[in-house]
């Protein structure tokens, strides 16, 4: 676990920009495991009631425009019946709205394979011009059928969206990832293969790991799950992966929380690195990035979380997260967070 006081004396020095009035030279930040929160959290709230997002939303995914605009899809809720996709957009200093004020992608006809679906995760297709979105979808209320799907814009703006009729992957039964699959994570690495991380949970829990070389036909591992949880740890279970190449190695950042899973349970964001993609090693000092201070709006927990490099090349993270005083009255508000 990390040395609470050190770190509490750090963040403050970092956050009120004070680290060299003790005469010390201030401590290199690192990068994807130093975060500084942005002025203005959360970014995104709920609208009013009755509306299509007035429960909130979670599970951002953000990407940069071919024009360079930032752009941020989320799962958020109110009067549509269940969960819908949402876009917003934001101005360089980073006010996000939502753009166009209605849901992007919507609740499907009853009979569909994902007529649900939640935690959108975002690439640009240069080749194809469009973006392409993995997501979790499943056949009704309550997780029926869960399964990993695919689809494809039919714009650069990332507005209209055809769904696929199968989806990429649906766990076997009685496999590690038999019951539930969720949070998918897409990105294609410098080796030119896509991979899709995700959360897995059946005779286990823990991250799996889909490859594809063209894009369209996805294999499961071989050694999946790839990353696990650890018992009697903070991060005894894990969720949502966000897998991204930095700087010659592969990041994975997660949620991770104390089992059971209760309304009340602080969820984190922890960290890990690997040279492969494929075998990772956590950050010795616990979670990256925790619930914030008593009576802040996420006070209980953060989590999802999803990174972009940046032009310059630091790190920009979209996580979503709630206060105590919230519980049951939301499904979160989304933050952004810096690191250089």
């Amino acid at each position: 676990m990390r040395k609470w006081r050190t770190f509490v004396v750090v963040m403050l020095a970092w956050l009120c920009g004070c680290g060299s009035d003790t005469g010390r030279p201030p401590i290199p930040a690192r990068v994807g495991v130093d975060w500084r929160s942005i002025a203005g959290n959360p970014i995104l709230l709920p609208g009013p009631c009755p509306s299509w997002n007035c429960l909130g939303a979670g599970d951002p995914a953000l990407a940069s425009a071919p024009t360079g605009s930032l752009l941020l899809w989320a799962t958020t809720g109110g009067d549509q019946g269940g969960p819908v996709i949402a876009r917003a957009s934001a101005d360089p200093g980073l006010s996000f709205d939502w753009s166009p004020a209605a849901p992007v992608i919507g609740i499907a006809m009853a009979g569909a394979w994902d007529r649900f679906i939640e935690t959108p995760s975002l690439s640009w297709d240069t080749s194809a011009t469009r973006w392409r979105m993995f997501y979790l979808g499943y056949r009704d209320s309550g997780f029926v059928e869960p399964a990993i799907g695919m689809m494809f814009s039919g714009d650069s703006a990332g507005i209209q969206w055809t769904r696929p009729a199968l989806p990429i992957y649906r766990p076997t039964p009685g496999a590690w990832d038999g019951v539930f699959v969720t949070g998918p994570c897409g990105v294609r690495g410098p080796d030119g293969v896509w991979r899709v991380y995700y959360t897995g949970a059946g005779t286990t829990v823990g991250i799996g790991l889909l490859t594809s070389l063209d894009g369209l036909t996805w294999a499961p591992h071989p050694q999946n799950p790839v990353f696990e949880r650890r018992l009697g740890a903070w991060d005894e279970s894990v969720l949502e992966p966000c897998v991204r190449h930095v700087d010659g190695r592969w990041h994975l950042w997660y949620s991770g929380f104390v089992e059971p899973l209760a309304p009340d349970t602080r969820i984190a964001i922890g960290h890990a690195i690997s040279n492969d993609g494929v075998t990772w090693v956590r950050d010795p000092d616990g979670p990256v990035l925790s619930p914030g201070f008593p009576g802040s709006w996420n006070d209980l927990r953060v989590l999802s979380p999803d990174v972009l490099q940046r032009a310059d090349g630091s790190l920009l993270l979209a996580a979503y997260g709630f206060s105590n005083a919230a519980i049951g009255t939301t499904v979160g508000w989304i933050g952004l967070w810096e690191s250089p």
